[in-house]
């Protein structure tokens, strides 16, 4: 408490002259019982000087106190001032912080969503080639039968052909007529749809023929199966007939 007393100057010269004050009161009034006129006394001069001097302190004193108060009364407005601009900008940014969590969200959410469209592709995608791995097998598969069936076809067709040159060399009595039964047989099994080996066995079935009148319309409907631009089946069996007869 001293120690700050005396580190104020202004508080310390207002201590001295109270002393002061004090000493020279006391000094004249034990000389003013012993003097005639004790105003005039120089203690009492001393003392009234260090009062004026005193009283100026204090109105010095008070006057500084009323400018401090002033002062802090504006630093205390300024700095609540300050506080409430503080206040506001982290309201602020506490906002745009909050925003920023919500947008954050977000894109979290349209991450997870992403990589679930992403995973879901994929999934696709390994199903897809599953399916196209499958398709391929398959294809294979066909393509393996097709090439086993076009060689047997092959065979068949060199069959038939060998077949049709052996029966232009030995045509019998009445072949004429059974060549015009067995094109009508021929037409009937086209006109319902047959292929070529079906109606082999249906004109096999319904006409009791030797072997080469059979290999004949199997041949011609081999043969139209295989190009459908070429002649009916019914006239290369009537060419068959004609150059079997000649």
């Amino acid at each position: 408490m001293f120690k700050a007393l005396f580190n104020n100057t202004q508080l310390t010269l207002i201590l001295v002259l109270n002393l002061l004050i004090g000493t020279c009161l006391v000094g004249a009034y034990y000389t003013a019982h012993s003097s005639d006129s004790p105003l005039t006394h120089p203690l009492v001069w001393i003392a009234g000087t260090a009062t004026l001097a005193h009283i100026s302190m204090i109105f010095i004193a008070i006057r500084k106190e009323i400018k401090r108060k002033s002062e802090t009364t504006i630093w205390k407005q300024d700095i609540e001032r300050e506080q409430e601009e503080i206040k506001k900008e982290h309201q602020k940014v506490t906002a745009e912080l909050s925003e920023y969590k919500a947008e954050v969200l977000r894109l979290k959410d349209e991450l997870k969503k992403k990589e679930q469209e992403l995973s879901g592709a994929k999934n696709f995608e390994a199903t897809l080639r599953e399916s196209l791995k499958t398709a391929n097998d398959e294809l294979a598969l066909v393509r393996q039968q097709n090439n086993r069936r076009s060689q047997a076809v092959q065979s068949m067709l060199r069959k038939i052909s060998e077949a049709t040159k052996l029966s232009y060399e030995a045509p019998t009595e009445h072949a004429g007529e059974d060549l015009k039964k067995i094109r009508f047989c021929v037409l009937d099994a086209a006109l319902e749809g047959f292929d070529a080996l079906e109606a082999f066995v249906w004109t096999d079935h319904n006409l009791h023929q030797p072997k080469y009148y059979r290999d004949f319309v199997h041949s011609a409907l081999g043969e139209r199966k295989l190009n459908p631009r070429a002649p009916w089946a019914s006239e290369m069996i009537l060419l068959a007939h004609n150059k079997s007869l000649s």
